[in-house]
């Protein structure tokens, strides 16, 4: 009569491409995790930027102010501290009333502006919703991947995203 199962051995061969190919997958599904960070938090980015944009076409009234505000996004680049950006409005725009504060994921941060260096603040023109600075140009990249993701907002207003 013939024993039927497997062996050790071979129970142990099967074991260890299980493990492989396990390992395999969890260093991928972080590579993955940073890809997808990258692409939700530019996606966002830019629709706030659009809404933002939109406040000011719609000349919407900047609660504190009680008349019509320009509506603009700030972007800070924190050298060793978290990235963000902020909704805000203002009339003469020498100071900022914020509406909306988001920091980044910590897989990812801006690269343009430079980190550490000065906030770079876009703001929209009322009607057109053309940026008043012209062109501006907002990167943002993976921490340790290299990937990154580019806004163009045109000086007609137009606002896109690239890989770049």
């Amino acid at each position: 009569m013939q024993k039927r199962g497997f062996t050790v051995s071979e129970l142990m061969v099967v074991i260890g491409i299980i493990v492989i190919l396990g390992g395999i997958g969890v260093t991928n599904f972080g590579g993955f995790k940073r890809a997808q960070d990258l692409k939700s938090t530019a996606t966002s980015l830019a629709n706030y930027i659009r809404d933002t944009q939109q406040k000011s076409i719609t000349q919407e009234i900047g609660p504190a102010l009680g008349v019509s505000a320009k509506w603009g996004v700030r972007i800070e680049a924190q050298s060793g501290g978290d990235d963000s950006y902020t909704i805000f409005y203002c009339n003469v725009c020498t100071t900022i009333n914020s509406v909306n504060r988001i920091v980044l994921p910590n897989s990812v941060e801006f690269t343009v502006p430079a980190q550490g260096g000065a906030a770079l603040d876009i703001i929209f023109s009322k009607l057109y919703g053309a940026p008043e600075g012209g062109n501006q140009t907002i990167t943002i990249t993976q921490i340790g991947g290299g990937d990154s993701k580019t806004i163009n907002i045109s000086n007609n207003g137009l606002i896109e995203v690239v890989d770049s």
